[in-house]
Order: C-alpha cells, then sequence, then structure tokens
C-alpha cells in the first residue's frame, strides 16, 4: 500500500486523505523522476534526523509556493526546480507538521504518479 517501508503506527492516524490538495515541492529536474519522491530516510539510511521514524519517511510538501522560495535561496537547493502537485486521495495521506504551518508531511502510497498531476511551478 505504501511507496516505501513505513514503522508501526504510521502515517499517524489523523493525518488525511487530501481532496484535490495544491501543495509544493523542490524537485532535482523538471519533469521529476520516481527519485524525486524519495524520502530522507531512503536517500540517507544511516542519518540521524530530528525528526522521528515516521516523518523521516514522509514527503514535506507546502501550501505555499514562497516556503520552496525561501528554501531555493539555500546552496544546497539552489538548481532544484518547484513543482506544483495536485495531490488527490490515491496520493496517499498528508498532515501538517513542524514549526511552519504551511509544511505538511506527505506520506506516499503506491501508484501514487498514476493520479498525480504536476506541473512546473
Amino acid at each position: 500500500m505504501w511507496f516505501e517501508n513505513l514503522p508501526l503506527n504510521c502515517p499517524p492516524n489523523n493525518a488525511i486523505r487530501p481532496s484535490n490538495f495544491l501543495c509544493f515541492r523542490l524537485v532535482s529536474q523538471y519533469p521529476p523522476t520516481i527519485e524525486d519522491y524519495y524520502s530522507q530516510r531512503k536517500i540517507y539510511p544511516e542519518r540521524k534526523f530530528h525528526a522521528n521514524e515516521c516523518r523521516a519517511r514522509s514527503l514535506s510538501v507546502f501550501n505555499d509556493k514562497s516556503e520552496c522560495e525561501i528554501i531555493k535561496k539555500l546552496p544546497p537547493h539552489r538548481e532544484k526546480h518547484i513543482v506544483a502537485l495536485r495531490l488527490v486521495p490515491e496520493c496517499g495521506v498528508v498532515k501538517q507538521t513542524g514549526k511552519s504551518k504551511t509544511h505538511y508531511s506527505w506520506w506516499v502510497q503506491t501508484d501514487f504518479s498514476n493520479h498525480l498531476v504536476t506541473e512546473e511551478s
């Protein structure tokens, strides 16, 4: 059911199925490849994260494009592209997480790409 292996009790019970949820994400190339949808845990399996393991296996998306524009100014992200995504229930679940009210964790469901609408933003 999930794109990556998730720990027990993940995603959280209060995560919601998005319905035409417009969000933004930084990707390495446009159009994005499947690797642009790997979690930080999958990319860096040995790294210690400040977030719990469930969040480490989610993807960061923002409901405000300006957040991505700010992050894109940082050296590791300068060459990245901002994409707009429309998430539907078949894409997985989301939950607002972190200090920023515009940040959401997205737990990706298998075959999400068959339902995802992506456009360069």
